[in-house]
């Protein structure tokens, strides 16, 4: 019985010792193991970050306007007798452009010009009379007002026949004929458009909060739909006094050379306000910037050597300050020099000292 104990405790020895020393075996095996596992490359894509010079800019959407434009329109209804431009032409200040029938005008100013010639004379000689006291004074006030009221009604006809000619109130490019020879019209209708459009207005509105950054002679840059990839200039002219209380935005005036008269009024207009002189900065693709509530950071790429000797490419946090974006472009302040890689995708399986392996289709220099 004793026997049987023995080897049966013998047993259970053996087999336990063999279990513990499996296990302990198996965990000496995975502690070598883990020792030396070096987990694979995160694939990501780099850039290098480039030294630009950088221009600080606004931008908004502004409307070309005529120096001087009107819809040039009658004073007076009548016929129209003639007419004195076409279409699009060139036409200088106080040209006639259209006129109206005069006729009835022209006989009534005959007809107070020959009552006013008839007072006159006895105007003149009642002053003459009056001072040998041979008229009463009544008599010579009565030819005196007579005197004065066919004079007024000799310059009323004369302004009514001159508003029947219009006249060019300053050069400038007529539009579109709008009325017909022949066709009567009323006051105030308008027989076309004179824009004077050598030198134009560029109006834009920008947000109050930029009032700061401007200033008069300032560069304006922008371009035209008709003109595509083609940039014009400008030159900041006046800022308005007041900022509008509905929108919050302030109201701005440049001017343009259209010398060669390549704009049109009512174009609208993408305009670049240019803030500052350009300075040189760091930039990098828009994507390589990671936003988080500790702020803004980049992966930044450097080499680490192993223990192997080899060489490994890895990544570290670095917190950045930026600068104003630039459709895919945005400029680093503070935290990347130009000629560092950063990535600029990928970033989401990134901690400090990550190895990366980088892919080359989606490598952008």
């Amino acid at each position: 019985m004793i026997k049987r104990m023995t080897l049966m405790l013998v047993a259970v020895t053996i087999i336990f010792g063999g279990i513990f020393g499996f296990k302990w075996y198996q965990g000496v095996m995975m502690g070598q193991y883990f020792a030396s596992f070096r987990p694979p490359p995160v694939t990501v894509s780099i850039a290098t970050a480039q030294q630009q010079s950088w221009h600080p800019y606004l931008t908004a959407i502004g409307t070309l306007r005529a120096r001087y434009g009107v819809n040039i329109s009658a004073e007076v209804e009548g016929i129209v007798k003639a007419i004195r431009f076409n279409s699009g032409q060139e036409v200088g200040k106080g040209e006639p452009l259209l006129e109206l029938d005069d006729e009835v005008e022209q006989a009534n100013l005959r007809i107070f010009q020959a009552q006013l010639k008839l007072n006159q004379l006895n105007y003149e000689r009642d002053k003459a009379l009056i001072k040998k006291q041979l008229v009463s004074q009544n008599q010579f006030d009565r030819s005196f007002a007579e005197y004065k009221e066919t004079l007024a009604k000799v310059e009323q006809t004369k302004a009514s026949i001159a508003k029947k000619k219009i006249l060019a109130p300053f050069s400038g490019r007529m539009g579109i004929l709008q009325v017909d020879l022949g066709q009567y019209i009323d006051s105030g209708t308008s027989i076309g458009s004179l824009q004077s459009a050598k030198t134009m207005y560029l109006d834009f509105s920008l947000p109050e909060k930029n009032l700061t950054h401007l200033f008069v002679s300032q560069t304006v840059k922008f371009a035209v739909s008709a003109y595509p990839g083609e940039i014009f200039e400008a030159q900041l002219a006046a800022i308005d006094s007041k900022v509008d209380i509905n929108t919050r935005s302030l109201q701005v005036r440049a001017h343009v050379d259209n010398s060669q008269q390549r704009l049109v009024p009512g174009m609208f207009a993408d305009v670049t306000l240019i803030l500052e002189p350009a300075q040189a900065l760091a930039v990098l693709p828009a994507t390589a910037v990671n936003y988080s509530l500790y702020g803004k950071e980049v992966f930044i790429v450097s080499e680490q050597q192993g223990d192997d000797g080899s060489t490994r490419l890895i990544v570290n946090r670095q917190r950045v300050t930026t600068g104003q974006q630039q459709g895919d472009l945005i400029a680093i302040t503070e935290g990347v020099q130009p000629g560092q890689q950063v990535v600029i995708d990928g970033q989401l399986k990134l901690n400090n000292g990550t190895e990366i392996a980088i892919a080359p289709a989606l490598s952008k220099e």
